[in-house]
């Protein structure tokens, strides 16, 4: 099975514009982020304060802790990119770089809305559907309780009712157990780990930052969190012949461990920030070399 480096991140995957800058680099496939409205009420796109926002915000890079960073977040609020958006984006790539992957990572309220997002993205050119669990837990149901986990399920199959696409669960630290791989085994055709969590004690320096962005959430990011997809991506293999590691692959060992432990696709996104985009020519160069 080839082993494949994918580009995840709304702020890199955002654009046409912001794609055509990693595509010379050979990235094997886009996760673009889709949109989605989880506040009250709906955002109509009618000024551009949220996209101003988050390129020139979001991101920030601690010089003291090495390989980590933060991305900054309402706790509810409307996501960046929206359904239209994507779907232009979708049905670009697909006319026009048909080799690379296309992965439509999905999140709404209600299952009408995945159902009806998934059937869209199918439509524009998505090759896989990607469920952001992690997330939805995280914005809309507050807990990963047993009953809420047999609802995504529920929800799941009949999103695949309605797509002949292959689906991931994106599983986040609270959802990385066995009892969750069990019960998504045979739902799904795969399942991403992230590791990003909130930040759940920020530092004084965090805390300004925050106020300086007008945010209320911080999310953590790479080594710090490397031990989840460690622990998690071998065992995840043993219930899915597919499993992606996102979050934390930020050097060329840290993807190259992560494909020796079970991944079958790596999505970067810290490790173009940290770095260049150069890196993906690297990291690929470096798995296919320890492939042979």
């Amino acid at each position: 099975m080839k082993k494949s480096v994918w580009i995840a991140s709304s702020h890199l995957t955002e654009s046409q514009g912001e794609i055509k800058k990693l595509l010379p680099f050979h990235p094997d496939g886009i996760v673009i982020k889709s949109a989605l409205f989880l506040g009250d009420p709906l955002c109509k796109r009618a000024c551009t304060t949220c996209a101003h926002s988050y390129r020139n915000k979001r991101f920030l890079v601690d010089p003291t802790l090495p390989d980590t960073y933060f991305t900054f977040h309402e706790r509810q609020t409307c996501e960046y990119l929206f359904s239209e958006e994507v779907g232009d984006i979708l049905s670009w790539l697909k006319s026009s770089y048909p080799h690379v992957e296309r992965i439509a990572s999905i999140i709404a309220k209600t299952q009408e809305d995945l159902v009806s997002m998934a059937r869209f993205f199918e439509k524009k050119g998505a090759q896989i559907i990607e469920f952001n669990v992690q997330k939805y837990f995280q914005k809309t149901a507050g807990s990963s309780s047993v009953n809420q986990i047999d609802a995504i399920v529920a929800m799941l199959q009949t999103i695949k009712q309605h797509t002949t696409l292959p689906i991931y669960a994106k599983l986040g630290p609270e959802l990385l157990t066995r009892d969750v791989f069990k019960k998504l085994k045979g739902t799904v055709e795969g399942v991403t780990i992230t590791n990003s969590f909130i930040y759940p004690r920020p530092n004084t320096w965090i805390q300004q930052s925050l106020k300086k962005r007008d945010k209320d959430e911080c999310i953590v990011h790479g080594e710090p969190l490397w031990p989840y997809l460690k622990k998690f991506l071998p065992i995840a293999r043993t219930y899915f012949d597919t499993v992606s590691a996102s979050g934390g692959i930020h050097s060329t060992k840290r993807a190259c461990d992560a494909i020796a432990l079970g991944a079958t696709s790596v999505q970067l996104c810290g490790a173009i920030q940290l770095y260049d985009p150069t890196i993906i020519t690297t990291i690929k160069q470096s798995i296919e070399q320890s492939n042979t």
